[in-house]
């Protein structure tokens, strides 16, 4: 956005954060109307809850489960940012500046928004707001919601704490932990694997088997989500020639939200003995390997992961 318009710096912030978008010739349009949709969707997106997992009843007739901005306006219900007084939520209406400033007001405990860079004379206008004014009303939101959410955004704000298996290597920076490239990660095999029967390119599936918790005991993946590979390499274990390899490629995880996303971690699978039967193996090999469902093997992964600590979704570039 140019430098010239008085909500330049807003529009920016907003558009980086991919709370609005601009349009597909590169314009903005600060002076275009905005839907009562469009804006309960961003104003979901400003408080950081579009991964939130809400259950919460529509209370709309006019809105369908297949209607694009349904998930939003669900949230915007829970989150108390709008109320069902009537059997029609107008999706397609303009959204009125006395509106907006509402549904911003509404994301505050007090209920009071101050008009920090919003500065209407006329707050209460049914006037419709323009995508300009919409930005100014919710970098507003955005800047006060820190110090005083309401009682169900700050919940979704806290960051969920549990036991589990801790990776001291995580980093956490404000709600967003990090597994750094080469965390090894136990995992608890659902599909029976073999070295003398399994093949290279076979399909597993795996669970979590506890949390993944930080240091502090952030939960960064939770407990029995599902993951999903493939044998990078299967090979059986032979008389004199060499011991089984099983060597396991994941490539997805399915979290408790039902999100899918890439986890890309590589692990052999390994027999520990002791130092004499460690030396009877290297000598006559032959050691077959069998995988069992429920065992633990471990994996290492091959790139960072990020996580909103807050929910649990993971962050994909």
């Amino acid at each position: 956005m140019g430098t010239g318009h008085p909500a330049a710096k807003q529009i920016d912030f907003l558009s980086e954060t991919g709370i609005v978008a601009g349009y597909p010739d590169g314009t903005f349009r600060p002076d275009e109307k905005v839907t009562r949709s469009e804006f309960a969707t961003m104003a979901i997106r400003s408080l950081s809850q579009q991964h939130a997992k809400v259950d919460h009843p529509m209370e709309f007739t006019d809105i369908s489960p297949d209607y694009w901005a349904y998930d939003s306006i669900k949230k915007a219900l829970y989150f108390e940012l709008i109320t069902a007084d009537t059997d029609f939520f107008r999706p397609d209406d303009e959204v009125s500046r006395a509106e907006a400033l509402t549904v911003a007001a509404n994301a505050l405990a007090d209920k009071k928004l101050n008009f920090t860079n919003t500065r209407f004379t006329d707050a209460q206008s049914q006037e419709s707001a323009t995508r300009a004014e919409v930005v100014l009303i919710l970098y507003d939101m955005i800047e006060q919601v820190r110090t005083n959410p309401n009682a169900k955004i700050a919940k979704a704000q806290t960051k969920k704490t549990g036991e589990g298996f801790a990776i001291n290597s995580a980093t956490v920076q404000g709600n967003v932990g990090t597994l750094p490239a080469g965390t090894v990660l136990p995992i608890a095999m659902v599909t029976y694997i073999s070295s003398q029967i399994s093949t290279t390119g076979d399909t597993y599936e795996a669970q979590v088997p506890y949390n993944y918790v930080t240091k502090d005991k952030y939960i960064l993946i939770s407990k029995n989500s599902w993951l999903k590979g493939q044998l990078a390499d299967a090979q059986p274990g032979r008389w004199f020639i060499r011991n089984g390899v099983l060597v396991l490629d994941n490539s997805l995880i399915t979290t408790v939200n039902d999100q899918r996303a890439q986890l890309d971690a590589l692990g052999e699978v390994k027999k520990y003995r002791n130092g004499f039967m460690n030396f009877v193996r290297t000598v006559f090999k032959g050691e077959a390997l069998d995988v069992t469902p429920g065992s633990v093997v471990y994996v290492r992964l091959r790139k960072p992961l990020k996580v909103d600590l807050t929910n649990g979704w993971i962050l994909e570039d």
